[in-house]
């Protein structure tokens, strides 16, 4: 059968909104469900993979001491990950276990750590979500988390603060080929030891074993105590390059750089830091692409706004004052107008994930005034839009369907290299 121009047009219209480059998309809202026998306080989901399986951490109230554990969700159905039984088979006390990161293949990394043993705090990862953790090589710190896994494998993560010393040591690593590399110590933002109290983290890894995160660098000098007050500073790692991220703005601090699709581009948060100030007046979500960091519309008149993160079709998304935003085509949309079934009045107050499916990870208010997360999944969903047009026979002689891929082989060796990027979900060349 073949189609006219017109008539593949008014197919699309009708069978798949949402990939039109002018209409938002709309989703559907599912909610995270509760922990097995709901004993969580405060449950957190952290992160999300291409799959919509989310992972994260609570603490429960019936537990020894209300202890961590890591939790996972499966088409909004929450579990428990296993435990490192080493110490609770010895009759010790147990681990906090928490986690962080989850890949595509279901490998999911964390921490586990053990409150009443000083010096005692790994980095795990579970080779699936029903295995038993194992530990990733140990760094010279205490503390060891790790935070990120891509589908190569690599894991990223840092070591955490001595919660006795506080100007203890932290540093930011990449565990690959069964070994542990330092990206970052301290002392490299800080050669003098002004900074009383230090940190480093890594909030993303992309599929080139790039890595953005933040330390913390000196301020200013306090003329009240003999150290220097400290900000955070976006940080890019990639290869051999250890980068701060200049904001190029005056008045503006690139304060937090939150995530890093394969195209280079970083989004997070800068801050508006006065020479004379020692605490920022506001903050703005931005990107950082080949250099320049650029504001995301909607965010001028707001006090406060961030971006959390950018899948590989360029949304964006992340909160202006307080409400869940998604950014596409050059404009901010808030969730809670795109959400067509939202299951109970939610107040969705950010969103922390998007994946390459356009799936978003929530948090938000729920009716009883209580924190909780949910997934937005596209309405209809990508699957079935190809469906769609397959049924119509629109893959014949009368259309050409053409697909854009990242270029692959190189890697930049500084972030925002320019690079081809994927058009959302269909391109229909006719």
């Amino acid at each position: 059968m073949r189609l006219t121009q017109s008539a593949v047009s008014i197919a699309l219209a009708l069978a798949a909104p949402s990939v039109l480059a002018a209409t938002l998309p709309r989703f559907r809202m599912q909610v995270l469900g509760p922990p097995p026998l709901n004993e969580a306080i405060g449950p957190a989901a952290v992160d999300m993979n291409n799959h919509g399986e989310v992972v994260g951490h609570g603490h429960f109230r019936y537990a020894p001491e209300q202890e961590q554990h890591a939790l996972y969700w499966r088409g909004g159905k929450a579990s428990f990950l296993k435990r490192p039984l080493e110490k609770e088979e010895a009759g010790q006390n147990p681990f906090e276990v928490a986690g962080f990161g989850i890949n595509d293949r279901g490998s999911i990394v964390g921490k586990a750590y053990a409150p009443y043993d000083q010096g005692l705090g790994r980095a795990l990862m579970w080779p699936s979500s029903n295995a038993v953790p194992q530990s990733l090589p140990p760094t010279p710190h205490l503390y060891d988390v790790a935070t990120e896994i891509n589908n190569r494998g690599t894991i990223a993560g840092q070591s955490e603060r001595d919660p006795f010393v506080h100007t203890a040591p932290v540093s930011t690593f990449l565990w690959r080929h069964g070994r542990a590399l330092t990206l970052w110590n301290d002392t490299d933002g800080d050669p003098h030891n002004l900074v009383r109290y230090k940190g480093a983290k890594v909030t993303d890894l992309n599929e080139n074993d790039e890595v953005v995160g933040t330390v913390r660098v000196p301020q200013k000098e306090d003329p009240y105590r003999p150290y220097w007050i400290s900000r955070n500073q976006a940080m890019y790692w990639g290869g051999d390059a250890a980068v701060q991220l200049r904001s190029g703005i005056d008045g503006w601090e690139f304060t937090n750089a939150n995530a890093i699709n394969d195209a280079g581009v970083i989004v997070g948060a800068a801050a508006d830091i006065g020479p004379d100030d020692f605490f920022a007046t506001a903050t703005r979500a931005v990107t950082w692409k080949d250099g320049v960091m650029s504001f995301l519309p909607g965010t001028q008149a707001a006090e406060a706004s961030a971006a959390f993160d950018i899948n590989e079709h360029g949304w964006i998304v992340g909160d202006i004052a307080g409400d869940a935003v998604l950014w596409m085509d050059n404009r901010a949309a808030s969730l809670e107008s795109l959400v067509d079934s939202p299951g109970g009045r939610w107040d969705l107050q950010a969103a922390t994930v998007v994946n390459e499916a356009g799936q978003i990870l929530v948090s938000g208010l729920t009716e009883d005034g209580l924190v909780g997360y949910a997934v937005l999944t596209q309405v209809p969903e990508p699957g079935s839009v190809v469906l769609a047009l397959t049924g119509l026979g629109m893959v014949g002689a009368g259309c050409r369907q053409r697909s854009h891929r990242p270029k692959d082989g190189r890697h930049p060796s500084m972030p925002g290299s320019s690079r081809a990027r994927r058009a959302p979900f269909i391109v229909l060349d006719l």
